[in-house]
């Protein structure tokens, strides 16, 4: 149950975090009265450069925790034996490291479609 409370919060942070950095990019710059010079846009995106970075990091070792969490769990499954419950321990942590891979890497689809 823990596990799952810690992988809600990871990714409501990958969210929060995806959507301000996506904004920079996905701006309209026409809908303001006076549009931005492409000067003014490179800083503004200079500026929101750490995030996006950020937001890639957390992504990558998101990805490189889900594949030690389903090693573990295909560990657990090959060793589980007869024991069913921890064949079914195993077979929830696979799921859930693909769970959490799936909308980790689904978030920037999920953003490009929303505010584009």
């Amino acid at each position: 149950m823990m596990n799952v409370r810690v992988l809600i919060n990871l990714l409501t942070l990958m969210l929060v975090l995806g959507s301000l950095a996506y904004d920079v990019y996905a701006v309209e710059f026409d809908d303001f009265d006076d549009p931005l010079s492409s000067s003014e846009k490179r800083s503004l995106q200079r500026a929101f450069d750490p995030m996006i970075k950020l937001f890639s990091m957390i992504k990558y070792l998101g990805s490189i925790l889900a594949a030690v969490f389903s090693a573990w769990g295909a560990a657990l499954l090959i060793t589980g034996g007869d024991n069913q419950q921890k064949r079914d321990e195993a077979k929830n942590k696979i799921s859930y490291s693909v769970m959490g891979l799936g909308v980790l890497w689904a978030i920037p689809v999920l953003l490009d479609f929303l505010f584009n």
